[in-house]
């Protein structure tokens, strides 16, 4: 083989390897979270079926746990543990979903219990998103 070919098989090797490496990473941090958070499987299964139902009234603590794990894990949050606009910055994203993220941080910082609080923000940002993707609709629609 030339030289050529080598280094173009090391090249899609080490990018297939991130994607993995990234991917395991995530998977990774789920597991741990579920742990910590003593949910099974099922009933991870049947709580992110409430989410996407937007039924979150009587969402399950651990549930909620789960979310503050993962943003956690995700290194969104300062050392007050609340959320870190700076880092979310460097997330590429788009200037409506910064927007989201910016108002959610403000509707929900005076929430004191840490899984309430990324719970929070995880519906807010869900919502805030829904209305930019709807607005988006809209616009393209017209």
């Amino acid at each position: 083989m030339n030289l050529t070919v080598i280094v173009l098989i090391v090249v899609v090797a080490v990018s297939v390897l991130e994607k993995s490496s990234a991917d395991d990473l995530d998977d990774v941090r789920h597991v741990v979270c579920m742990e910590q958070s003593e949910i099974a499987e099922d009933e991870f299964d049947s709580m992110m079926d409430m989410l996407e139902a937007n039924a979150t009234d009587d969402m399950d603590h651990r549930f909620k746990c789960y979310t503050h794990c993962m943003l956690e894990k995700w290194d969104h949050f300062d050392e007050t543990g609340k959320l870190d606009l700076a880092k979310m910055e460097d997330k590429n994203m788009s200037a409506s979903e910064i927007e989201a993220v910016e108002k959610c941080k403000n509707d929900t910082e005076d929430i004191e219990d840490k899984c309430e609080y990324a719970f929070a923000l995880t519906v807010c940002f869900r919502e805030g998103n829904k209305m930019n993707y709807s607005e988006v609709e809209e616009d393209v629609n017209e």
